[in-house]
């Protein structure tokens, strides 16, 4: 130990007036601030800070932690090591400083420990800059501490950064060996800041390319902290693990430099390096096998909400949005809910809020639904607040979870939108070649998912990602035969790959209904490949054998029959009340009523009761304040894009007819009253209303959904229940038709 300490000292004189400090202050100080002004430039929105949940600095400041993680640490590593050694290269003194009473191997250390002190150091600064920029520019904003809190969390912040150095001390090893060794200190240098500078490009422009191999763990471990609470996850593990034998072989190259020959005929030293080689593949065989998450041996859905509204019930539901559960919430926000007397099929469920059915989502790429299934033990933080929500998830199935959000076939639904845009080139073999491209690219990213803590997805979900996969490159081959006008295609039996695909299905599997791949492969499979109507669906239906498959599928083809607004609402109403007793699981009845009473709402065409709204100053107002004028309603809310998108050309119609006899009112169901004036509209020729998504006016017209559109003569008289998106041509034909 005194050897090292004396060597680290020697290091520590040798390192004065040098510029590692320079280099040190511009990585960790200088990133922060380009950050955060790069981050303004992209929200420039005066309402940026409107809709966002109450979030502390640790949430903020990892905007940054993923750029610096991947280009700007490795770079400071790179310049660090080559430091450390350049004066012995450039002026040749190894000779000198090996002159020293000190072992070679005490040399070797405390030249390493001098980068990991001063890797530690930028790791440290940069999280400290991180904090100040953003203290001081939230000051200088006036950003309102309503939604944003400077507030530290040190244990998760000491995390990141023990995570951040232990992953980068495998590249910190590996351009350590390589400075120590090669006397090109200037070129070796240069060539891996080119490197790492080209690879940063790549991946801006191409996002899917594979990590860069000295690079993985620190990549990963940029992602987040462990996920099971340890202090060091998967990734910053095996990073730990890579350091120690590039050391050791980097070692015995050092302490034979001047003997490069000798060291080949030295055959105990030549084994011995040998046996590390082999030893180090093998545990990095072993390291990289899939790891699955054993379970917490308890069936149960629990959890936390944080609110400042109140929520007493959250409601389980599955893909299709079948109700599975409601569960209590209690006054501290915990709940819980025992899932052994309930069947539930491996799938992705979500949370609903009843009051409103609004979806309680996560914030940006986390994943908003989770797998489950019975026996399994999963944990949900949730934070609503100003009307957003985030949702972090934890417990068993962490790797299913974050698979279905990473992943989502991407290279299938670029596919898809290049069918759907007429970008396809060639004919049917060349698309078959895409295809196929596509679904290969896509079943080795499914399978290759793992989470920060190195938890693979499980078979059994593999299986069902094989599967979901098949039918969507099925799926994709009908919808090219329809834009290709060659609807026979899908019945064609010449393709092999087509036919391969066809074989691999297994239409068994009941928690695979819910998908639209599913049902749309099965009705088509049943009809013999050819293409089925919403009617035709139910009379198929028959050829069923599974009970549970039956219920399942015929429940979705109400449902498609229910929302198929091209057909006449008698016959749809008809036919529902002839199918609905065919239906044995009274979930599924009992998830249809919403639905049935929403299509049977369209043909209600009596005057309307008088339903209660509140303004903007809590006055109440009814419609029948505009009798004798035409009324467009248009019903929405602040968290829903689609009506936040059809909002400016709903504008657009109520400057343009403000000279006719209609009324446009735009009645906003936010549970939220700040939320919504918020986002409320300034024009004049547009009422601003509220209601709750739980009223009377909601539930008369069946409204599911939103946005929704409605016109109601000057008698008080629904004309139209559901009128086209004002996005859309149909929207401007229909009201000229009452309007004149």
């Amino acid at each position: 130990m005194r050897n090292i300490i004396r060597a680290f000292r020697l290091e520590r004189i040798k390192g004065r007036h040098t510029r590692t400090w320079l280099i040190m202050l511009l990585t960790a100080w200088l990133l922060p601030l380009l950050i955060f002004i790069f981050t303004l430039t992209l929200d420039r929105d005066p309402e940026m800070y409107v809709d966002k949940v109450v979030t502390s600095w640790f949430d903020q400041v990892f905007k940054g932690v993923s750029a610096f993680g991947m280009l700007f640490l490795p770079m400071a590593v790179v310049l660090l090591t080559a430091q450390v050694n350049s004066v012995e290269h450039k002026n040749n003194t190894w000779q000198l400083i090996e002159t020293q009473p000190i072992p070679k191997w005490s040399i070797f250390i405390a030249k390493y420990c001098r980068v990991l002190v001063q890797v530690l150091a930028v790791i440290l600064l940069f999280f400290a800059g991180q904090y100040m920029v953003y203290a001081v520019l939230y000051k200088l904003l006036h950003i309102d501490a309503k939604y944003y809190s400077l507030a530290v969390s040190w244990g998760d912040t000491l995390a990141y950064i023990l995570n951040l150095f232990a992953g980068a001390m495998s590249f910190m090893a590996l351009m350590f060996v390589l400075h120590i060794n090669i006397r090109m200190t200037n070129l070796l240098s240069t060539c891996a800041i080119v490197s790492l500078l080209g690879y940063t490009m790549a991946k801006v422009f191409f996002p899917d390319i594979p990590a860069w191999v000295p690079l993985v763990q620190l990549e990963k471990v940029s992602g987040g902290i462990s996920e099971v609470g340890a202090w060091l996850n998967y990734y910053a593990r095996l990073s730990l693990v890579q350091s120690v034998f590039i050391l050791v072989i980097g070692y015995l190259f050092y302490y034979y430099r001047n003997y490069k020959r000798y060291f080949f005929k030295q055959y105990g030293t030549l084994a011995f390096a040998t046996a590390t080689v082999l030893l180090g593949a093998a545990a990095a065989y072993w390291l990289s096998q899939p790891r699955y998450q054993s379970s917490y041996g308890r069936s149960v859905l629990a959890g936390h909400i944080d609110t400042d509204t109140e929520v007493k019930e959250l409601l389980l539901v599955s893909e299709d949005g079948l109700p599975m559960a409601a569960i209590p919430v209690q006054e501290n926000g915990d709940f819980r809910l025992l899932l052994d007397s309930l069947d539930i099929p491996m799938a992705r469920y979500s949370l609903l809020q009843p009051v409103n059915r609004q979806p309680v989502t996560a914030y940006k790429d986390k994943p908003s639904a989770f797998f489950m299934t019975n026996g399994d033990s999963v944990h949900l933080y949730i934070k609503m607040r100003n009307g957003f929500t985030d949702m972090d998830i934890s417990g068993d199935r962490r790797a299913e979870s974050g698979a279905a959000a990473g992943i989502g076939f991407s290279n299938m639904e670029q596919l898809k939108w290049k069918i759907e845009n007429d970008r396809i080139k060639g004919d049917e073999a060349a698309f078959l070649e895409q295809l196929e491209k596509s679904y290969r690219k896509d079943v080795k990213a499914s399978g290759g998912y793992t989470t920060i803590d190195g938890y693979a997805v499980a078979p059994d979900v593999s299986g069902r990602n094989i599967t979901l996969l098949n039918l969507k490159a099925l799926s994709l081959w009908e919808l090219y035969g329809k834009m290709k006008s060659k609807p026979e295609l899908s019945a064609s039996d010449q393709f092999g790959f087509i036919n391969r695909l066809r074989e691999a299905l297994d239409f068994n599997d009941v928690s695979l209904v819910a998908r639209e791949e599913f049902a749309d492969n099965y009705f088509r499979y049943l009809n013999r490949n050819k293409e089925v109507t919403d009617l035709q669906k139910p009379a198929l239906l028959e050829q069923i054998k599974d009970d549970r498959v039956r219920d399942a599928m015929r429940y979705q083809a109400l449902r498609s029959l229910l929302d198929n607004n091209a057909l006449d609402d008698s016959l749809v109403l008809a036919m529902y009340d002839a199918e609905i007793v065919k239906i044995s699981s009274a979930r599924y009845r009992k998830a249809l009523t919403t639905d049935y009473a929403s299509r049977k709402a369209r043909t209600n065409f009596a005057v309307l009761p008088e339903f209660v709204f509140e303004d903007e100053n809590g006055a109440q107002q009814s419609l029948r304040q505009f009798a004798g004028s035409y009324i467009v309603l248009d019903i929405w809310a602040s968290w829903c894009p689609p009506c936040k998108a059809n909002a400016p050309y709903f504008y657009d119609y109520a400057d343009k007819f403000k000279d006719k006899n209609v009324k446009f009112v735009a009645v906003s169901v936010d549970q939220h009253i700040n939320a919504w004036k918020t986002h409320k509209t300034r024009n004049p020729n547009i009422v601003n209303w509220h209601t709750s998504f739980s009223s009377d006016f909601i539930r008369y017209f069946g409204i599911k959904g939103i946005p929704r559109y409605i016109l109601i003569s000057p008698e008080g008289v629904p004309l139209q229940h559901e009128l086209p998106m004002p996005g859309q041509s149909g929207f401007e034909t229909v009201l000229k038709q009452y309007i004149k």
